[in-house]
């Protein structure tokens, strides 16, 4: 998807987030002997939320401008965006060398979720720093 379509890739990550994170909530309420469920206020999982948020933001502001104003200002977009860059190429990026339960196995819900939160905000960013045009 990132070589061939690039500019679907963010769709691509709001759909998988729509199966993986709800998934990994049920795993984690419903973990034995301890409740997991706050697990979900790690920085990691927060930032995606984050970035859930403001690509919806960002990618709807954009579609809304059909006048000078717009619905966010052209400063706030780009301090969102900086940001959001910054964390996803950063820490999140970072996390798949550094972390040792970020890994590639298919079979493992969990894993492949840590991995999609890790893996695919840096991708998402990738794309709209390069491919903007597309995307657009």
């Amino acid at each position: 998807m990132l070589g061939a379509y690039p500019q679907h890739i963010w769709l691509l990550y709001l759909i998988e987030s729509f199966f993986f994170i709800p998934r990994k909530f049920y795993n984690m309420i419903h973990a034995k002997p301890l409740n997991q469920a706050l697990y979900y206020l790690d920085f990691c999982w927060m930032m995606n939320f984050t970035a859930f948020s403001i690509i919806l933001l960002l990618v709807f502001s954009a579609i809304a401008r059909d006048d000078d104003e717009g619905l966010v200002s052209d400063v706030a977009r780009e301090s969102f965006f900086n940001a959001l860059m910054g964390v996803a190429c950063g820490t999140l990026m970072g996390a798949n060398i550094v972390l040792p339960f970020v890994a590639c196995l298919f079979h493992d819900l969990n894993t492949m979720t840590g991995l999609f939160i890790h893996l695919m905000p840096p991708m998402v960013m990738y794309t709209f720093l390069w491919h903007s045009d597309a995307v657009q």
